[in-house]
């Protein structure tokens, strides 16, 4: 028995070390090392470009889609023309995006080391060069801002192009109007801009979720605890205070009043953010619900964690095929090569 037991170990032992029995640990930063814009930070300042690119995938008209039996073939094709000028621009904008977070990292990296060279600058043996690396790096960030300027403007043009057909086009046809408007929407994200008149449900088709609302506020952190905020909006913290989606639920009751248009009217404006933007963004996917129970608010919050996830992911999938040496780093990293 013994022998057989021995034998036994000694092949399962092969087995571990051989290339399908492999135990890789890796420690946290792992993804940043390797070069990916993987931290939320990044993935927040992509997002409008994201939704842009959400909106005109919807919005691509195909022979029998809806669009292109309401238009003409004259203007189906300059619909299409434009929006692969669009297109192009987004992934113009995308390569320059990514290359400025680069500089970005090197230059934080670089004025840490600079600012060590500073202190230490009584020490002879103290490498000199990091203060010329430090102001190459800024030279770098300087030039990717001013590009990124440049490409955001090409964007900008490309997307007035766009629209303009749409609003050329668009009479009564429900189908061409949400299509305008989601297009509006993912345009209003990425320059900043409010737009008042338009249905919240086209931010919605645009892929904005609830969460991007309640997260947006400390988007840009060094380090932000999310799983710690999600926590805070779905669960009761105190048997005494409400749970954030039970006050957005008496918010929409008491204080969002639907009316004949789509939009609902908020009666009052002293209400605490983002409770309030919360509100308002939910009450636009239910707007015929009258009476809303926190248990409402809480399913609602839970889908729209699914789809902010959903989102995430496919930033993280498209960020490490549009990253040339991302498996390279891995490997080696994991003396696999």
């Amino acid at each position: 028995m013994s022998e057989i037991s021995n034998n036994y170990v000694s092949s399962r032992q092969t087995n571990i070390y051989s290339s399908n029995h492999q135990l890789i640990i890796l420690g946290n930063g792992f993804d940043l090392e390797c070069g990916l814009h993987s931290r939320f930070s990044d993935f927040m300042k992509y997002r409008p470009w994201t939704m842009m690119r959400e909106a005109l995938r919807n919005a691509i008209p195909t022979e029998n889609s809806a669009v292109a039996e309401n238009v003409s073939k004259t203007d189906y094709d300059k619909i299409c023309s434009a929006i692969e000028q669009l297109q192009q621009a987004l992934d113009e904008m995308y390569a320059v995006r990514k290359a400025t977070i680069d500089a970005e990292y090197k230059t934080n990296e670089a004025y840490d080391k600079h600012d060590e060279y500073i202190a230490n600058s009584g020490n002879i043996t103290f490498d000199e060069s990091l203060s010329t690396d430090f102001e190459e790096s800024v030279r770098t960030l300087r030039k990717m801002k001013k590009q990124e300027r440049e490409i955001k403007h090409k964007v900008w043009e490309s997307s007035e192009k766009l629209l303009n057909i749409f609003d050329a086009l668009v009479t009564n046809n429900n189908c061409l109007c949400n299509v305008r408007d989601m297009l509006k929407a993912s345009y209003a994200e990425i320059f900043g801009q409010s737009n008042d008149n338009l249905d919240p449900a086209a931010y919605y088709r645009s892929g904005k979720t609830v969460w991007d609302i309640i997260l947006q506020a400390n988007s840009q952190k060094t380090w932000y605890n999310i799983e710690a905020e999600i926590k805070k909006w779905m669960t009761v913290s105190e048997k005494s205070t409400p749970a954030p989606y039970s006050k957005v639920a008496d918010k929409i009751n008491t204080e969002i009043i639907p009316t004949d248009n789509y939009l609902p009217i908020i009666v009052r404006s002293s209400s605490s953010l983002p409770i309030t933007q919360v509100a308002y963004f939910l009450h636009s996917l239910l707007g015929d619900q009258r009476s809303w129970t926190p248990k409402d608010v809480s399913s609602l919050l839970m889908q729209e964690l699914h789809r902010f996830e959903s989102a995430f992911c496919q930033y993280l999938n498209y960020e490490m095929k549009n990253h040339e040496n991302y498996y390279k780093k891995a490997q080696k990293s994991c003396f696999l090569e």
